[in-house]
């Protein structure tokens, strides 16, 4: 998005956002006019520390563009030069929100997957994949040469900047994608060396590590004691998996350390999105009007919130 190209649709677009907000006559009318195009959204601001918020903001414009022409049409003295100079003669504009809209709905898809609860590491690494099977597609749909290279070249750059051989290990424990982590004696060798710097890490001796490699290799066949199949990709179905393989193991005397190790490494979050929350909550609290509560309230008030909401997030969506 730091491309001039995007950075000017984007920049236009807010303008509109900004003005329409800040306006109530135009606002209004604007309203007035979507309704009667059965069009209840309005427009949405876009927050700079929100990749998704920038993608909502496009699409409310877009949403709304007949509404926007209708009143720069026939209402051009209640509206700003600015705000004309972006409606009047659009084709350029609108076709740009356009592309930007579908270069960035994957990506958004993939943000709101990543934060969900049970997202896991192995998530992480199949979005990457899923990620450059959309961009190979949208290379069509992109009309400014400039722009499309931009784009290529900084998806390949983030995938090379981003990638993490834990995550590849991820990937390959589970038993959905295996095949997908460890498609050549390459990928599985670099797991396999992968497995030997986290034995060394967890301070196993030489035979725990080669016995961790036996079952490694048991586990890429799809042989016994690796067997068995899952309900679903998700994170219970991903651990049920692994634990009844640990239970059968230990059940008939050959306990295994391969499912442990699993286990161990789909608990961890992909992602800070409850932290990043909590200080957005913080921040609501602590505003221009109540800056005068001290540190222990303002940290009370949102674990509370915090609580509740993760306990009944449709109770106290509004809660404070």
């Amino acid at each position: 998005m730091g491309h001039k190209f995007a950075i000017t649709i984007v920049s236009q677009a807010q303008s509109l956002v900004t003005f329409f907000r800040a306006s109530h006559k135009p606002l209004a009318l604007l309203r007035e006019t979507a309704a009667s195009r059965g069009i209840k959204r309005m427009l949405v601001t876009s927050n700079k520390t929100r990749f998704t918020s920038v993608h909502a903001m496009l699409e409310s414009v877009l949403r709304l563009k007949d509404s926007l022409v209708f009143l720069a049409e026939t209402q051009r003295p209640l509206l700003s030069a600015a705000v004309l100079s972006v409606l009047v003669d659009n084709d350029l504009f609108f076709l740009g929100i356009k592309q930007l809209c579908l270069l960035l709905t994957p990506f958004t898809l993939v943000i709101h997957a990543i934060q969900s609860d049970d997202a896991t590491l192995a998530d992480v690494m199949r979005y990457w994949f899923f990620l450059a099977r959309q961009m190979e597609a949208l290379k069509a749909n992109l009309t400014d040469a400039d722009f499309k290279a931009h784009c290529i070249a900084a998806f390949n750059w983030r995938v090379k900047d981003m990638h993490n051989p834990l995550a590849q290990l991820a990937l390959f424990l589970h038993p959905w994608y295996r095949g997908l982590a460890a498609n050549s004696d390459t990928a599985f060798e670099s797991i396999r060396k992968t497995v030997v710097r986290l034995c060394k890490g967890l301070n196993k001796s030489q035979t725990e590590a080669a016995a961790m490699l036996g079952e490694l290799n048991k586990y890429r066949m799809g042989v016994k004691p690796f067997l068995g199949s899952m309900a679903d990709g998700g994170l219970e179905s991903l651990r049920a998996y692994w634990e009844s393989i640990q239970f059968s193991a230990a059940s008939s005397g050959a306990p295994l350390q391969l499912p442990a190790l699993a286990m161990r490494i789909h608990d961890v979050k992909p992602h800070a999105a409850d932290n990043e929350r909590a200080f957005s909550t913080m921040g609501w609290y602590d505003s221009a009007r109540r800056n005068q509560m001290r540190s222990w309230v303002t940290h009370a008030m949102t674990a509370i919130k915090m609580h509740y909401t993760q306990s009944d997030p449709f109770r106290v969506s509004h809660m404070c």
